[in-house]
């Protein structure tokens, strides 16, 4: 059965706005909301600028949820309770999740935001990682409570982990300007987790071997 006209308008309604958002990210990502300005924005998204503005009422209206539709992908943390800090399946896939939201563009956005509108990149984008930080700390404290780890502040823990990723991701990227591949991107993540689940120091050998 064929869809009705409205459907075909709501459907075509969608597709420009999806098309503004892709192309405000880029433009905010590359110039900043103040270097960007909705007749730019129009041209790229091949659209007039009256739609941007009936779609969007607004540069901040729109600039905000630029910012939303990237935090959507945040990080579900679907981590069992009783998970343990030996799966690193677990926390690859935590990682994936996390790098897959800080992207070059995103981590962009989130930088001019900082120096532009601070005060909109803190209520886009603080919820969306008190919750992924709330969540991990959680699964953390349970792990403190059977001794599986040592005792410490889980929100700091958390916090620590999710910069680690963030970090990497941001050198990987500005640094060595895409010459990073799959293959090394999957070989840091390891390290990293190894390095925050295990740390750096090494067994005192007297202590392991029972000597004096």
């Amino acid at each position: 059965m064929p869809r009705s006209i409205p459907s075909l308008k709501l459907e075509s309604s969608r597709s420009t706005k999806n098309r503004v958002l892709r192309a405000a990210a880029k433009l905010f990502a590359t110039n900043g909301f103040r270097g960007t300005s909705m007749r730019q924005i129009a041209n790229r998204a091949k659209v007039n600028e009256v739609t941007v503005f009936r779609l969007f009422n607004s540069k901040r209206a729109l600039y905000k949820e630029v910012l939303e539709s990237k935090l959507k992908k945040a990080p579900a943390l679907g981590i069992s309770s009783n998970f343990s800090l030996q799966d690193e399946q677990t926390f690859r896939a935590l990682a994936e999740e996390v790098q897959q939201v800080f992207d070059p563009e995103f981590i962009r956005l989130v930088f001019f935001a900082a120096l532009e509108n601070p005060e909109d990149m803190r209520k886009s984008l603080s919820p969306h990682m008190d919750r992924c930080y709330g969540l991990l700390a959680d699964c953390l404290q349970k792990q403190m409570t059977t001794g599986a780890i040592r005792e410490a502040d889980p929100t700091v823990m958390a916090k620590a982990l999710v910069a680690l990723l963030v970090y990497d991701r941001m050198s990987s990227d500005f640094q060595m300007r895409g010459a990073s591949t799959p293959e090394t991107t999957k070989s840091q993540t390891s390290s990293l987790l190894e390095i925050w689940l295990h740390g750096v120091t090494r067994p005192h050998f007297d202590r392991v071997n029972g000597s004096s």
